[in-house]
């Protein structure tokens, strides 16, 4: 994990040996829907990116969804605000529905599947740094909106320029209409 920077976390057990065997060795299993304060902790002595390769189903699916709000509001399961060293930028990588990691495996076989991986991966990352190049573009028009001297606000709309540009270049990459 740490020599990857980052963790796949997958449902079940069956998800990780899969991975592992496949030679995704970054992998843990939460052993059911769950993602626990001690989850969180014990992550962050190893890496803050997590990507979530949950199984392509309701419960699955729900759990993403919980996760990701529930970590981008830098908050624990029960509500509790996490400390700094278990803040984590998230990513989720979407499986065919009806889908997991074990299944897909043994569906598609070992190069497949490590291709499947591989590309679902890229593009998850990506969509993470669209979201996050958003969030800088937001920053930066607020912080635009409140600076008063000229030196300042050309600095900010140079700043805003290099990043709408990237934020062109990942949407084009994920083929999507740049909406900035």
């Amino acid at each position: 994990i740490r020599e990857r920077r980052f963790v796949f976390v997958t449902e079940g057990y069956k998800d990780a040996l899969a991975m592992h065997a496949a030679g995704f060795t970054n992998t843990v299993a939460l052993c059911g829907v769950a993602f626990t304060a001690g989850h969180l902790r014990l992550l962050a002595g190893y890496t803050q990116r997590i990507v979530l390769l949950l199984d392509a189903d309701r419960a699955g699916e729900a759990s993403m969804e919980k996760i990701v709000a529930m970590l981008s509001r830098g908050t624990g399961p029960e509500g509790e605000r996490l400390e700094p060293a278990c803040l984590f930028e998230v990513s989720r990588m979407q499986l065919p529905y009806g889908e997991d990691p074990d299944s897909l495996l043994h569906g598609s076989g070992f190069v497949s599947f490590r291709r499947q991986i591989t590309a679902s991966l890229h593009l998850a990352l990506l969509e993470t740094y669209e979201h996050r190049l958003l969030r800088q573009i937001a920053k930066t028009v607020s912080d635009l909106s409140l600076c008063l001297s000229c030196e300042d606000r050309i600095s900010l709309l140079s700043l805003l320029a290099k990043q709408k540009s990237r934020l062109s270049r990942v949407t084009m990459r994920l083929g999507r209409n740049v909406v900035v």
